[in-house]
């Protein structure tokens, strides 16, 4: 019996293409972070170590999401809104170009997960 979960079929390049923009966006997340983290002219603040809680929660949703889709897209969906909002609030000016560029990749990658599991939980009749 094939497996139904195993990332074979139609829609195999939506799961690469959710998986690729997701690793993009850590990737840039953890430069950003270690970017602070080696810098000396920056203090620790609240709103630092909250900005770092959540993208360590959009990269870990990212990271799971390659093992399980479902259960992690929630978080994945969860973490991105919460960066969103949190750059909204925190921004000065171009507080929708924060909006984007914080939570805009997770989101997106969690839409195609989302998307993937969608169209294959429909294709095998589930």
């Amino acid at each position: 019996m094939v497996e139904q979960n195993s990332g074979r079929g139609p829609y195999r390049w939506l799961l690469w293409l959710a998986r690729s923009v997701g690793l993009l966006a850590c990737l840039v997340w953890l430069f950003i972070m270690l970017g602070h983290l080696f810098s000396p002219t920056e203090e620790s603040s609240l709103e630092g170590a909250v900005l770092v809680g959540l993208a360590l929660l959009a990269i870990a949703g990212v990271a799971l999401s390659w093992w399980r889709e479902w259960p992690w897209t929630i978080l994945l969906l969860g973490a991105a809104l919460a960066l969103g909002i949190f750059g909204y609030v925190t921004a000065g000016s171009n507080k929708h170009l924060a909006v984007l560029f914080a939570g805009g990749p997770f989101f997106v990658a969690g839409l195609l997960f989302a998307l993937y599991v969608y169209l294959t939980r429909r294709a095998w009749g589930l």
